[in-house]
């Protein structure tokens, strides 16, 4: 957790040496609130069907490629490292 949460040390935090790219982040961010409730909720409740053993892990898999969110396939940063 960082004392003070400003473009600054949220930089320093990710390893920039300046703000600027967090600056530009931040300011031109658009969120879409209803698409992120629905990848929310996409995911929470996969996570799970994948816990419960009612559905396949490489089913979500499937899932996440043809949605091209490959990050979350990462083996030790992924969503899906968390479901196994």
């Amino acid at each position: 957790m960082l004392s003070t949460e400003n473009c600054r040390t949220l930089a320093e935090h990710a390893g920039d040496r300046s703000p600027d790219a967090v600056q530009h982040l931040l300011s031109g961010a658009v969120i879409d609130e209803d698409g992120l409730r629905d990848d929310l909720r996409w995911s929470f409740v996969r996570y799970r069907a994948v816990r419960a053993g009612k559905l396949a892990h490489s089913a979500v898999a499937a899932d996440f490629l043809v949605l091209g969110q490959d990050g979350a396939l990462e083996p030790q940063l992924g969503l899906l490292s968390l479901m196994k």
